[in-house]
């Protein structure tokens, strides 16, 4: 940690009076690093504010919001969040892992492959549920129940459990 220099503590220099003015007055005395930060433009403040929210507090939340939301990344808040990550050990919660939202289940794997056979069979003209056995057929997929309609049927209408839960997390 880089020590202060004695020069700012003289009274006549009082420097965090001189650095909430320069970002701009009537924002109260708030210590918001987006609030004193006059050499952030303000188009950095929710960006700010989420990084910051980490490292003073250890809430993701904001950040996780933000990077979900539509908001575009500007180049500088990039290099912040590698800042963040570079200074940050990451590590795995403790118990069973979740898949990551760039992978694929193994059962997914097998279940987008039948769906992209599936595809390819309901082209040359066979019906959807006839396509979608067929296909659930060359890749093992079982039936679902006494009606025998295949559990991809269920996938491509989204209803397949974990198929659609890693689908929300990753939108």
């Amino acid at each position: 940690m880089t020590k202060r220099p004695k020069w700012l503590d003289r009274p006549e220099r009082n420097a965090s009076e001189h650095i909430r003015k320069a970002k701009g007055t009537g924002r109260g005395t708030s210590d918001a690093m987006h609030d004193v930060a006059f050499w952030l433009s303000d188009e950095f403040d929710p960006w700010v504010a989420a990084l910051e929210a980490i490292d003073k507090h250890k809430d993701k939340g904001p950040l996780i919001a933000i990077l979900k939301s539509e908001q575009v990344l500007p180049h500088a808040a990039r290099v912040y969040l590698a800042d963040l990550l570079d200074r940050y050990q990451l590590k795995k919660k403790k118990g069973g892992q979740s898949t990551a939202a760039y992978d694929r289940t193994d059962a997914d794997r097998i279940f987008e492959l039948a769906n992209a056979r599936a595809n390819e069979l309901i082209e040359c003209g066979l019906t959807t549920e006839d396509a979608c056995n067929k296909a659930a057929r060359d890749f093992g997929i079982p039936d679902r129940g006494k009606d025998g309609v295949s559990m991809l049927l269920d996938f491509r209408a989204g209803k397949r459990g974990g198929s659609a839960r890693m689908k929300k997390r990753r939108t």
